[in-house]
């Protein structure tokens, strides 16, 4: 750093005293110090400024960071939304399936409890009916006993047959030339030719005057 100072100041500097000199260096210098604090000071201010315009430049990048992170969450949150409609009216479709299951399942309830009285009347009148079959069977077997007793009545009584024979069984009839139980027959129709010839009133008749005109032949 060089200094330039005029010939007029050279010499007044050169012809002054000592002790004015003093007195103007001292002057000169403590204005010095003054001023190289105001200086000093402000300097210091355009540090702080800067420092300043710093971080505002970084709080606006943040600003605006924050500010497209605003808008991100603003589409999520617009999106939410919109799930969350979606959901309620998922809701509200899922509670009137719901209400409608419901429904179907009081009626089928319903339908079921009906179609089990129902089943318990069936019952009811199936136990009933077996039990008037049995009647009739039994009333069948029994006839159809009384009957076989009746004619074997009237056969040992017309044709001298012992009514205490023990080849006569009502449970049997007579199949291929052979007595066999009623339930070991099968069913069918040639059964009427293997089964022997009933007599009826006129063949009794027949045989009855068969028998008195032998009787009177032999007489």
């Amino acid at each position: 750093m060089s200094i330039t100072i005029s010939q007029e100041e050279a010499n007044l500097i050169t012809e002054s005293p000592l002790p004015s000199l003093m007195k103007a260096f001292a002057e000169f210098q403590s204005r010095a110090l003054v001023i190289g604090r105001h200086m000093g000071h402000e300097l210091i201010k355009v540090g702080q400024t800067e420092d300043l315009e710093a971080q505002i430049a970084s709080l606006k990048k943040q600003l605006r960071v924050a500010n497209t992170e605003k808008d991100n969450l603003a589409g999520e949150v617009g999106d939410f939304q919109k799930q969350l409609q979606q959901a309620i009216g998922d809701r509200k479709s899922w509670r009137n399936c719901c209400l409608e299951a419901e429904e179907k399942l009081k009626k089928s309830s319903e339908e079921a409890s009906a179609l089990k009285r129902s089943i318990d009347e069936m019952k009811t009148a199936h136990a009933e009916l077996d039990k008037e079959v049995w009647e009739l069977r039994e009333g069948v077997v029994e006839e159809h006993e009384l009957g076989f007793r009746k004619a074997l009545r009237q056969a040992a009584l017309l044709f001298d047959i012992p009514a205490d024979d023990d080849h006569f069984d009502v449970g049997k009839d007579v199949y291929q030339k052979a007595l066999v139980r009623i339930e070991d027959i099968p069913v069918i129709s040639d059964q009427a030719e293997d089964t022997p010839h009933t007599p009826t009133a006129e063949d009794t008749e027949r045989s009855r005057d068969g028998n008195a005109d032998g009787a009177g032949d032999r007489d």
